[in-house]
């Protein structure tokens, strides 16, 4: 996770989301999500967790586990899934990841290099 990194909650439609997120991928995500910005504190009843790593970092999401197998693939990347860690893996043609843990409703998203072409 971003250690410059802000929480910024939406209520959509009922959906509490809290993102967590350095400041150029909260003005992207208020671009899209702001009119459903909350100033109210509480929980949250799904986070996305953003972290931006430099070109030469490795990805702050990791390999999908060994027994993960492919639920969705298509031309701009894969989702896999896996049954014992009950976790889900996503790689795109960007240099973009993120795994999904649905039971507690949270999913890290990982961006190398720069942001200008992801936000």
């Amino acid at each position: 996770m971003a250690s410059d990194g802000r929480m910024r909650l939406y209520d959509f439609h009922g959906l509490r989301l809290g993102c967590f997120a350095n400041d150029a991928i909260n003005a992207a995500l208020d671009a899209r999500l702001g009119r459903f910005a909350q100033a109210s504190p509480g929980p949250c009843d799904v986070r996305f967790d953003y972290s931006c790593m430099g070109a030469e970092e490795a990805h702050g999401v990791p390999a999908p586990a060994a027994d993960a197998r492919p639920v969705y693939e298509s031309a701009m990347g894969k989702v896999l899934y896996s049954d014992r860690n009950d976790r889900m893996f996503i790689s795109s043609v960007w240099p973009i990841r993120a795994t999904c843990d649905p039971g507690r409703g949270e999913t890290t998203i990982s961006i190398l290099g720069g942001l200008d072409d992801h936000t």
